[in-house]
């Protein structure tokens, strides 16, 4: 996983936003939909014209990077997520492979000793 460490670069009158994989890199296809979503956050924070940053590009590009790193978290913590559930999901099924007539609560319990079934 990776993030850019600026999200705008500014250069006087003009500004550049990354958004999708330029801003960053999550698996599990994460970073296609993070994309679609920033691409659409940032279209409306150029676009809408009734908001208080509406015409000043100062103000979006402020709003623009403190959005974005709450988005970067977001997508981060998601794939941590999602890397836990199936390694753990990898380490039943290699077990359920030698063990195959095995309850979960035995397999741990020979993981970790006895199991409190009322817990």
């Amino acid at each position: 996983m990776y993030s850019a460490r600026e999200f705008v670069v500014r250069s006087g009158t003009r500004a550049w936003f990354l958004v999708g994989d330029a801003a960053m890199g999550v698996p599990y296809f994460r970073a296609l939909n993070s994309g679609l979503i920033l691409g659409s956050r940032l279209a409306q924070i150029l676009g809408t014209t009734n908001w208080p940053i509406s015409g000043n590009l100062t103000r979006q590009v402020w709003f623009y990077r403190l959005h974005q790193p709450m988005r970067v978290r977001t997508e981060f913590a998601i794939a941590r997520s999602k890397d836990a559930l199936l390694e753990g999901f990898n380490w039943l099924r290699q077990v359920r492979a030698v063990e195959p007539e095995a309850t979960v609560e035995e397999l741990l319990a020979d993981e970790k000793g006895p199991v409190d079934a009322s817990s």
